[in-house]
């Protein structure tokens, strides 16, 4: 690996830098980079961009064992996956502030992911008695891409004594990938070719703000509210030839709208904090066999308690009721091809995880 950095030195009103890194053999990752910046009275620019061609080899073999099932068997899997993505990423932002106590934000950033893929499997099945009974391989050969895009504003205020502070944000995200790849299977000297397309869009766009005040009494109370839509929709085929042989379609969206309050108070050695957190989430699921239509309400409540016994020994203790949803891709029901034994799927019946969680430290 050889590294090669260029700076100049920053002055008052600007800077620059230039990375670039090279690399060889069967994992590296190459990087050329470009960051500008610049100042002028209370607005400041940030520019970067880079260039990062890689190559990644995974090499491995295992054992699954099929042999509690109705036709017992062993497979060994000898695989060899090689990718070659080359990653754009950019990002441009800028800051002004007014008077100390006012600044306004926008931030522009994104990345593009092109990659070729090789993949050659070979699955060798044995009975329950080690004795051969088929090799099935198969190669897959394409392209896949991952483009991201986000836009992200933001204004913060400070009041003039300092005990009042607010600040509001709104992004909105883009997310593209697909995958096009050409498969040869060969299996009880039989040979399929079949392909399999995967097209996936994903936008989500939040907007919070968030309000906390300092109380006389050294009271505290923060408060805030988010809104958050996400909208995804996926397309997968599973083609045999120019026949189709699996075939879905799912489009999901959520809207989740939140409100918090936090009170604390400081009492000598003692700090004690309470809050609630109210949830109102909609979803809506669409598949090409069924439609799934819920809102659902939660509060969730949180407490914590912490006292200083000295200046080298401090105690605490907190409770927390939190939320953990499925990803989309957990909940698409998609067949994405791995080989002619194996392929992922997700559940669009999958519930959230809710959890109770104590701590005492």
């Amino acid at each position: 690996v050889i590294d090669i950095t260029t700076k100049r030195a920053n002055r008052q009103f600007w800077g620059a830098e230039v990375t670039s890194r090279l690399g060889k053999g069967d994992y590296w990752r190459g990087y050329t980079g470009v960051e500008l910046s610049a100042k002028f009275s209370g607005l400041s620019l940030y520019g970067y961009y880079a260039f990062e061609p890689s190559k990644k080899t995974l090499k491995e073999s295992y054992i699954r064992d099929y042999t509690k099932t109705d036709l017992p068997k062993y497979i060994t899997n000898d695989a060899k996956n090689l990718e070659k993505p080359i990653v754009n990423n950019y990002r441009f932002s800028g800051e002004y502030k007014f008077t100390g106590r006012h600044s306004l934000g926008l931030q522009l950033s994104g990345q593009y992911n092109h990659a070729k893929v090789d993949i050659n499997n070979s699955s060798h099945i044995f009975d329950q008695n080690l004795s051969p009974i088929d090799l099935i391989t198969s190669y897959q050969q394409g392209n896949q891409f991952k483009q991201y895009s986000s836009i992200t504003g933001f204004y913060d205020y400070i009041a003039r004594s300092g005990k009042v502070k607010w600040n509001s944000l709104i992004d909105a995200s883009l997310y593209d990938t697909g995958k096009d790849l050409y498969i040869i299977e060969s299996y009880s000297g039989n040979n399929a070719d079949k392909n399999s397309l995967e097209n996936v869009a994903i936008d989500i766009m939040s907007v919070k703000s968030d309000v906390s005040i300092e109380l006389p009494r050294d009271y505290k109370l923060d408060m805030g509210t988010k809104l958050t839509f996400s909208r995804n929709d996926s397309d997968t085929k599973l083609l045999s030839g120019n026949i189709p042989n699996k075939h879905v379609s799912y489009f999901y969206t959520e809207k989740i709208r939140a409100f918090y309050l936090l009170a604390g108070k400081r009492v000598k050695r003692w700090n004690m904090e309470a809050g609630v957190r109210f949830e109102a989430a909609g979803l809506f699921a669409e598949t090409d066999a069924a439609i799934q239509d819920t809102v659902k309400f939660n509060l969730f409540p949180g407490a914590s308690i912490k006292y200083r016994i000295n200046d080298k020994w401090t105690v605490m203790g907190n409770y927390a009721m939190r939320i953990t949803r499925p990803t989309f891709q957990e909940l698409n029901p998609a067949i994405t091809y791995i080989d002619t034994l194996s392929y992922m799927q997700g559940n669009p019946h999958l519930l959230p995880e809710i959890r109770n969680s104590i701590e005492i430290k």
